[in-house]
């Protein structure tokens, strides 16, 4: 499994790639900092994307679009300091699986993940 992390900042990209790292089996983890790196790794396929919307080069939504766009089951976990209702309604509408806020907490980055992994049903934002 491959999973691609896109997030700006070093040190939450290296605390999302930590605690994935801690899935049995563990899996292969692509990080990106701009939307332009993470289009890129989407192009050499991933099976999930962890994804914060605040980018330096473009918005992580471009991302989030283009993920859904390629593969309309791709799950896209969108993690962010932004926790208002507004950034996750849009999230959810452009058509995030789910809704993260930092900080993480590690049980439900996980749980998240699995949900999205065995093909639980997107979040809508009617479902928030």
């Amino acid at each position: 499994m491959r999973i691609l992390v896109v997030d700006p900042d070093p040190t939450a990209r290296e605390e999302l790639c930590g605690i994935l790292a801690t899935m049995s089996p563990p899996p292969e983890i692509d990080e990106a900092e701009t939307c332009k790196a993470a289009l890129a790794a989407l192009g050499r396929g991933v099976d999930l994307v962890v994804l914060e919307p605040l980018l330096p080069d473009a918005s992580g939504l471009d991302v989030l679009r283009a993920a859904v766009a390629r593969d309309p089951q791709i799950p896209v976990l969108v993690v962010s300091d932004l926790d208002r209702d507004i950034d996750r309604f849009w999230a959810l509408r452009q058509g995030a699986h789910a809704f993260v806020t930092k900080p993480v907490e590690r049980d439900v980055l996980l749980d998240r993940v699995a949900r999205a992994l065995e093909g639980a049903p997107r979040l809508t934002p009617e479902r928030v």
